[in-house]
């Protein structure tokens, strides 16, 4: 948290409120694709644990 505030209050004081306001914004759009990437690991997450109880070697190379 310090060091995400820190570099705010950086980006502000060197180089204005513009930069500061893109770099909310790639925040914002960073925090949507990784909440998307957990979403779709938590959706796989019950067929993998299917497919290796039923020790369908399918999907794994060794």
């Amino acid at each position: 948290m310090v060091r995400n505030q820190g570099l705010t209050i950086l980006l502000n004081l060197f180089f204005g409120p513009l930069i500061n306001a893109l770099r909310a914004v790639a925040m914002q759009v960073n925090a949507a694709v990784l909440s998307f990437a957990q979403n779709f690991s938590t959706v796989l997450r019950p067929q993998i644990i299917k497919s290796y109880a039923a020790n369908e070697n399918t999907f794994r190379k060794s």
